[in-house]
């Protein structure tokens, strides 16, 4: 079996909550003009990833012609993007991906069920506080 990549719950404060812990993943994202580290929020109720417009335009992401589309969830209204193909690592697991390139900057990065799911073995595990993922036995990917 492949070495999983375990990730600890990222700690912050709610207003209302106090401290609660999220469930974050450091990945590196690869576009034409190179690679960049971001902290995504593991999101099983995101249809697809999403990344800010500003991180996509660092990549060097152009989307002439992609499928476009909007969200609700993640911010004030809906949230605009572009389909964009890139390569996603997480630790040592390469995956290919298609993401949401956003016409903002104002919401969290989100790595969605689109392609990541169907790609990774993903085991929540509350009580440890921590992620665990394994590339997937067997693809889905539709």
């Amino acid at each position: 079996m492949s070495k999983a990549a375990e990730f600890p719950f990222q700690i912050v404060r709610s207003r209302v909550f106090g401290l609660i812990q999220r469930p974050t993943i450091l990945a590196t994202m690869c576009g034409p003009r190179g690679a960049s580290e971001a902290l995504f929020l593991l999101d099983s109720g995101a249809d697809i990833s999403l990344v800010s417009h500003s991180f996509g335009q660092q990549l060097g992401l152009t989307c002439q012609g992609a499928l476009r589309g909007a969200c609700r969830g993640v911010g004030p209204g809906l949230v605009e993007y572009q389909i964009c193909p890139v390569q996603l690592r997480v630790q040592h697991i390469q995956l290919r991906v298609r993401v949401g390139w956003c016409l903002t900057d104002e919401f969290p990065f989100l790595l969605g069920r689109l392609d990541v799911f169907d790609q990774l073995d993903i085991e929540f595990r509350q009580s440890a506080n921590s992620i665990l993922l394994r590339p997937a036995a067997t693809g889905t990917r539709g």
